[in-house]
């Protein structure tokens, strides 16, 4: 019985070392830090939709709209961003 137990208490040790190991070497690749990096890009995009200029163009009833990808101004009746060519399934 006490060999169970300490079996089961170093395969769980093992388990944890493991995973933060291998947390930590994603954490510290290029990909994580390539996808950290996309994260906060598209954190800035969507923060440039709610200036001025977008509120305007509400209150204008403008006929164009920001992409919310790239905040680029676009025709209305696009389908397609231009600059990003983000695909816009719903208006």
């Amino acid at each position: 019985m006490e060999y169970v137990i300490i079996w089961l208490i170093s395969v769980i040790v093992s388990i944890i070392i493991l995973y933060l190991v291998i947390k930590t070497a994603i954490d510290n690749s290029t990909m994580g830090k390539n996808i950290q990096a996309i994260k906060q890009i598209l954190e800035q995009g969507n923060s440039r939709i709610d200036n001025k200029e977008t509120q305007q163009n509400i209150l204008n009833n403008d006929k164009h709209i920001v992409c919310p990808s790239c905040g680029d101004k676009i025709d209305e009746s696009s389908l397609v961003c231009p600059r990003c060519s983000l695909i816009f399934t719903e208006r």
